[in-house]
């Protein structure tokens, strides 16, 4: 994703650190004045597909406009005409006629609730996440007391 924007000569910061939340970084890089940004979760990534996202103010996150799209290489092109239509005019891009046609991979997809991803955590453990508690001994919370 940052190679096919770095082409086309936009800035891209990757924000990796796993010491805040998701929430923080927006709200971090939006009061810094970068409203576009691009969402790519483990399940996203998963799925293939990322969010696109436009805030409108800065630490508001009701007045974020998002967007699903497919990840590239399949969905670079609608990628870089949404990201031109909301406000990147350096792109050298054109709209052409055919990009009007939406096929049935590009329906939008519906984001799942919150019960959703917490049963895909509990199938797929991977990535930066680590279960304090072992999958061996789930009934051992906490240290053992000694009784004298």
């Amino acid at each position: 994703m940052k190679a096919i924007l770095s082409q086309q000569g936009l800035d891209v910061w990757v924000d990796s650190r796993r010491h805040y939340t998701p929430g923080q970084k927006f709200a971090h890089w939006e009061f810094r004045g970068v409203m576009l940004r691009i969402e790519i979760g483990p399940e996203d990534f998963n799925a293939g597909m990322l969010k696109l996202c436009r805030a409108k103010e800065a630490g508001d996150y009701k007045s974020v406009e998002k967007k699903v799209m497919r990840l590239p290489p399949r969905g670079s092109r609608k990628l870089l005409l949404q990201l031109k239509e909301w406000g990147l005019t350096q792109l050298d891009i054109e709209h052409r006629a055919s990009d009007d046609d939406e096929s049935e991979d590009d329906e939008p997809v519906e984001e799942t609730g919150k019960a959703g991803a917490a049963d895909a955590q509990d199938e797929d453990v991977a990535g930066n996440y680590k279960p304090r508690v072992s999958e061996e001994d789930p009934k051992k919370k906490g240290k053992k007391r000694r009784t004298t």
